[in-house]
């Protein structure tokens, strides 16, 4: 894979590349992945959209690697239901035990009255693991991936 060109906020006089406009080339895939997982969602966009250009399948790739439960916020509200109809309550109730509750509010107010109590309950009984928080908002991030490669949601 080449190089890839990123902006950076190094000052010059510390940036080796400092005759390069303050680039920072990095090598390998899962830098760029890690990189874009912690980029605000402006900057990944941009990025993404400009990589797009040039190599349209490496940005998907790149784009469903890198998203996170956060990327939630950018759905609509029909999108979160469809996501609904495709997982568990139970699945809902773990993942959403890490996030604040005015964050588990807004999810659980798109969601049937009978699957917001049921995953109610479990986020409010259960006192999870990070690591069980984690496979279950992998499971949601899973079916998101598929929507968004079937063209049913836009990430």
């Amino acid at each position: 894979m080449p190089a890839t060109a990123v902006p950076t906020s190094t000052p010059a006089s510390t940036n080796p590349n400092a005759g390069n406009t303050n680039l920072v080339f990095i090598n390998g895939r899962q830098q760029i992945i890690d990189m874009l997982k912690i980029m605000p969602a402006a900057d990944k966009a941009n990025l993404l959209a400009n990589l797009r250009k040039r190599n349209p399948i490496l940005a998907g790739e790149l784009l469903e690697e890198s998203i996170n439960f956060s990327c939630l916020e950018n759905l609509s509200h029909p999108e979160i239901q469809l996501i609904f109809s495709f997982t568990e309550a139970s699945t809902w109730g773990m993942a959403l035990q890490g996030l604040s509750p005015t964050w588990q509010r807004k999810i659980l107010s798109l969601a049937s009255r009978h699957f917001a109590e049921e995953a109610f309950r479990i986020m409010t009984t259960l006192n999870a693991r990070a690591q069980d928080i984690r496979k279950a908002q992998d499971k949601i991030l899973a079916v998101i991936i598929e929507l968004h490669r079937a063209k049913k949601i836009y990430l």
